[in-house]
């Protein structure tokens, strides 16, 4: 009789997304009693809908087809898109049409897509787990087969990556629980590579932080350590992790303190600690060193984390006496038993070696014979081959200068007779 409907007269099979159906549909044109129609010349065409959830498919292939003796037979169709389940329709004109219920599972595994953390402390075990999930060309996860139970290997640039970076998948996750990334802080980037069917990889950025405070490090060193005063360049020390990062949520005390191999002693001046809270950078200022020229070295320090330190040398300060060395008694116009030495020294104690400031000497009540006027050179002179003239008695030696800065000391002389010259 006439035709009325399509059957499905060979179902399709094996719905493996992205992938030619292995078992292709045939539809029939029957009368209404179920004989085949087969002078039926109507193109027969197919559709497919979603039936519940989300997501979708298309179908690909040539979707129309000419029946021969009422028979359609389709020979390359296949789907595209989200798993799940789908209704197939063909349908024809002036007949009703048939339906066939299908399951779309994945396809084959072309991609591993990372999920998880987006940020980082160095070297800290990342807090939220890493996962690399194998999938096909339309995201559904590879849960079956041995592309979806294969090893997936971690690794990372821009960064040293530790923990167990290689990890079985199971239904096409794989979770990686306890990886460390360690460098400076930025963004990196993890990847994470299957060998089957074929080496795909996926990536994903993560943005790493400073760690933990580790250690102390110099940012600017002292500088230019003159005695008493304080220094041309005051220090700019850093709280930094094991990497080197600036910790920028340390709280806690930098000290600085001074100590020295050998004999000479010196002792800090100004405040010498910052207390930081929620930063990273001690910025110390008025610090200064006084006491005995030589090399030191300056210790900064804070609790719980590894000490920095650097050398500094202590010049001497600035002119603040005269030391006068001179024989205690002298013979009358007789070449006194020793040089008389005079020394500029600062506060300490220190000779004050810059400059060639000229040095007078005089002495009290009497004259004195020879060159009493020479220039400092390295901060003393000597006096030689001098003679004092006066009527014996206590007399006052004074050496004077009046450049970098007006000074003047003194030392008792007792001068007694010299040799006979002449009768009275």
């Amino acid at each position: 009789g006439d035709a009325t409907k399509l059957v499905v007269s060979t179902q399709a099979s094996g719905f493996v997304n992205r992938v030619a159906f292995p078992t292709q549909p045939t539809i029939t044109a029957q009368d209404s009693s179920g004989n085949t129609v087969t002078s039926f010349s109507s193109q027969v065409s197919v559709t497919v809908t979603r039936v519940g959830g989300s997501g979708s498919a298309t179908i690909t292939g040539t979707l129309t087809r000419s029946p021969g003796s009422g028979v359609a037979t389709f020979t390359n169709l296949r789907l595209d898109g989200t798993v799940g389940q789908y209704d197939m329709t063909f349908g024809a004109t002036g007949v009703s049409t048939t339906t066939q219920r299908v399951t779309l599972t994945h396809g084959a595994a072309t991609a591993v897509v990372l999920t998880g953390a987006t940020t980082a402390s160095n070297a800290r075990t990342i807090a939220t787990n890493i996962v690399a999930e194998i999938q096909d060309a339309d995201g559904n996860r590879v849960t079956t087969g041995s592309d979806a139970n294969q090893s997936v290997v971690m690794t990372s640039s821009g960064a040293v990556l530790s923990g167990t970076n290689s990890v079985t998948a199971t239904s096409g996750l794989a979770t990686f629980s306890n990886l460390t990334l360690t460098g400076t802080a930025g963004s990196k980037t993890l990847s994470a590579k299957i060998l089957s069917p074929s080496e795909i990889s996926g990536t994903r950025s993560i943005e790493l932080a400073h760690g933990q405070a580790t250690q102390l490090t110099i940012v600017t060193a002292a500088s230019n350590a003159v005695n008493r005063s304080t220094f041309s360049t005051q220090p700019v020390i850093s709280v930094r992790d094991v990497s080197g990062n600036p910790v920028s949520d340390f709280v806690g005390r930098v000290s600085v303190a001074v100590s020295s191999s050998g004999s000479n002693t010196a002792t800090l001046s100004g405040t010498t600690y910052r207390d930081l809270s929620s930063s990273p950078t001690a910025t110390f200022t008025g610090i200064g060193l006084g006491g005995t020229l030589g090399s030191y070295t300056l210790t900064y320090s804070a609790t719980g984390l590894t000490d920095a330190t650097q050398s500094i040398d202590l010049a001497h300060g600035t002119a603040t006496t005269l030391e006068l060395i001179a024989p205690s008694t002298a013979d009358n116009s007789r070449t006194i038993s020793s040089d008389v030495v005079v020394r500029l020294k600062d506060a300490d104690g220190n000779l004050v070696t810059t400059g060639t400031p000229s040095v007078t000497l005089s002495i009290s009540d009497a004259s004195i014979s020879g060159t009493a006027v020479r220039n400092l050179a390295s901060g003393e002179i000597s006096f030689p081959g001098l003679k004092f003239v006066g009527l014996s008695g206590a007399k006052t030696l004074s050496a004077s200068i009046t450049s970098p800065v007006s000074l003047t000391t003194t030392r008792p002389v007792q001068l007694s007779f010299g040799d006979a010259t002449k009768l009275v």
